[in-house]
């Protein structure tokens, strides 16, 4: 459909033409003697190939409208900066091109990602730990994010032994880790949350932009680097969203279940850090965008330049949108500050994680006989 008519792009662009250039309509060529169509097809006559236009449906207004949509493009795509002034701060920013357009589609793409992100987190696909051997096996295939398994009904209750609360703190994680790969408590719809979220983030960076252009050891790299980061991201968000204080997966099972009364230290801190994430408030949109920053941000010190120039550059655009869409949402008096936080949460995250695959390491033997996948991710 072509200014709301079924036309090809010559007849269009002639149409456009006329409405948009011609003060004055043509005269006929054919004195009125012929009917339009024979009067343009003998003689070739401009005004009865734009009666003929009209008839089949075209608007002249749609032109307009059209050509007005174009030069507003235009504009706003030429903005080149922004200055936001905060105390004694002057930042210079950038803008993004076509801030409204291209901002909208970037949020309502990523917003789908991750709507297909949690559907999949929540889904009937559970894979045993031990069936995947490698990150390059899962990289190689497209993502599942776009497959429909179905939603998941959750056992009540948690496996035998996982509420134990004997030993160290760090007995107890181990402890909880070892029992939740354990093929006997791994059955029917009971899924094993620190490979099933370890996976849902890599089937969740094989939806990005970067991840088909880079070679395969960059991109293994990369999501094994980051699939961390996105499965701690993804624990600490559903649990706020959730209203719990404490970190809970989706079939109820607490990350620390059977150690409040033993730990309670460890169960305050956690709850502290729930509230610090709350205190963002965050919406949707926000949301995404520092997922997706947070997927980019692993250092990458094996890829080529072009390959980081890459990364850094997708990084770059991202965190210009965050920008742009925290400054409308949130005003130039809290905007820049409000996006300085998320910035220095990005990088909490990432120091958090680092302690916990630190700890991990102690494992690795554990990991690499029951959740292979696991053990290659801990030791890149």
């Amino acid at each position: 459909m072509l200014f709301s008519a079924l036309a090809c792009n010559i007849c269009a662009n002639f149409f456009r033409r006329n409405v948009l250039t011609r003060k004055k309509p043509p005269s006929c060529n054919g004195g009125g003697l012929w009917t339009s169509r024979e009067c343009y097809s003998k003689s070739g006559c401009f005004s009865c190939r734009l009666k003929l236009c009209v008839e089949l449906g075209m608007s002249a207004e749609h032109v307009r409208l059209n050509a007005e949509t174009r030069s507003n493009f235009k504009q706003k795509r030429n903005a080149v900066d922004v200055e936001v002034k905060s105390n004694d701060t002057q930042i210079i920013v950038h803008n993004p091109p076509s801030p409204e357009l291209v901002v909208d589609r970037v949020l309502a793409n990523l917003r789908r990602i991750d709507e297909a992100f949690d559907r999949f987190r929540s889904s009937t696909f559970n894979p045993h730990p031990a069936s995947v051997c490698c990150l390059e096996d899962v990289l190689s295939m497209p993502s599942k994010l776009s497959v429909d398994y179905g939603a998941e009904t959750w056992p009540t209750g948690y496996p035998d032994g996982y509420t134990d609360s004997e030993g160290s703190f760090l007995d107890n994680i181990f402890r909880r880790i070892r029992v939740g790969l354990a093929r006997k408590n791994y059955e029917d719809n009971r899924k094993s949350w620190y490979f099933c979220n370890v996976l849902c983030a890599i089937e969740y960076f094989k939806t990005s932009d970067v991840c088909n252009v880079l070679s395969m050891n960059t991109r293994r790299v990369l999501a094994g680097r980051m699939a961390s980061l996105i499965s701690h991201l993804s624990n600490v968000f559903y649990s706020m969203r959730s209203g719990k204080s404490y970190l809970v997966f989706p079939d109820g099972v607490m990350l620390l279940g059977g150690m409040q009364r033993n730990f309670p230290e460890e169960m305050e801190n956690t709850a502290q850090y729930i509230e610090y994430v709350k205190g963002l408030q965050l919406d949707e949109n926000e949301f995404a965008l520092l997922k997706v920053l947070l997927s980019l941000s692993p250092i990458l010190d094996d890829a080529t330049d072009s390959e980081r120039a890459l990364v850094m550059s997708q990084s770059e655009c991202y965190a210009k949108i965050l920008f742009s869409y925290v400054m409308a949402r949130r005003g130039k008096e809290q905007g820049p500050r409000s996006y300085q936080e998320m910035l220095a949460f990005i990088q909490s995250v990432i120091q958090r994680v680092k302690v916990e695959r630190d700890i991990q390491v102690f494992v690795i033997g554990m990991y690499m006989e029951m959740c292979p996948l696991l053990a290659e991710i801990i030791s890149i």
